[in-house]
């Protein structure tokens, strides 16, 4: 499992490597209508955002875009969409259809957004192949493609559905990751409950969790989890692995196949299924 940590450092690199490469560039600035809005939708796509929110945030979009051409740096642009008590903030491609390359062929064209909000946004994040990081907002709901999204201190809850990307979070109010495919998904600092739908052949670790921890599925994936204040429960475990450590109530793993189970330092009761 690799770790995302260095995410934004990555992004720093990532747009330096690319200001190298930007023929043709222009700012994509747009003050955010955001009166009666509790929730942001960002939808993403392919390009890259940096998120913060905080009590003095303004709704200020200040985006770069980038492009091989002059008529590709025309077709980006970043457009919101307000939606009743929503409002939608989207990367648009004027020529959708058109294909390019991003950075290292011959064509490319993308976006960088950095954006402040009110702490108070719950935030819906729509992550294509892009890379996101966000911070300090009420609530977070995100479903990542194959791009990274690192978090860091959200209040209510964070929801998930990962696919071969990576999720990296730390100090959240609680956790409900829906589903994982083949990514890997990190998470700590967990100050209520969390629950995990589904993992297909991607791992997930979770540290430091205040509350209780339930499992649906675990194909050829592996659960990882440490310092469980609660109790922790497992529907059923493939061809996965599962290791668990310093768990304060009990364990239960209600069917099992040929994955292997470790256990340590479990307070409860340990309740596994019998071996046919």
């Amino acid at each position: 499992m690799r770790t995302l940590y260095a995410l934004p450092l990555l992004l720093l690199t990532a747009t330096a490597a690319q200001a190298r490469d930007c023929r043709f560039e222009a700012p994509r600035d747009l003050q955010l209508d955001l009166a009666g809005v509790s929730t942001l939708i960002v939808e993403l796509g392919r390009h890259e955002i940096r998120l913060t929110g905080a009590g003095d945030g303004d709704g200020m979009v200040r985006g770069r875009a980038c492009a091989s051409a002059q008529d590709y740096l025309d077709d980006l642009q970043i457009v919101q969409e307000r939606q009743g008590d929503r409002l939608v903030l989207r990367a648009e491609h004027r020529k959708p259809d058109r294909k390019v390359f991003v950075l290292f062929g011959k064509h490319y064209e993308y976006l960088t957004m950095d954006v402040r909000v009110p702490e108070r946004l719950t935030v819906e994040l729509q992550v294509g192949s892009g890379d996101a990081w966000i911070e300090g907002v009420a609530a977070l709901d995100t479903t990542i493609g194959s791009g990274d999204v690192e978090v860091r201190r959200i209040a209510g809850e964070l929801q998930a559905r990962v696919g071969s990307g990576d999720l990296e979070a730390r100090d959240v109010g609680s956790l409900r990751l829906r589903s994982v495919g083949s990514g890997d998904v990190t998470v700590e600092r967990i100050r209520g409950d969390a629950s995990v739908g589904s993992i297909g052949s991607g791992d997930v670790a979770l540290r430091e969790v205040g509350g209780n921890v339930e499992v649906g599925s675990i194909g050829s994936g592996d659960l990882v989890l440490r310092g469980v204040r609660g109790s922790v429960s497992v529907d059923s475990l493939g061809s996965g692995d599962i290791s668990a450590r310093d768990v304060d109530g009990d364990f239960r793993l209600r069917s099992k196949g040929s994955g292997d189970v470790s256990l340590a330092g479990i307070g409860g009761q340990t309740l596994l299924p019998r071996k046919r």
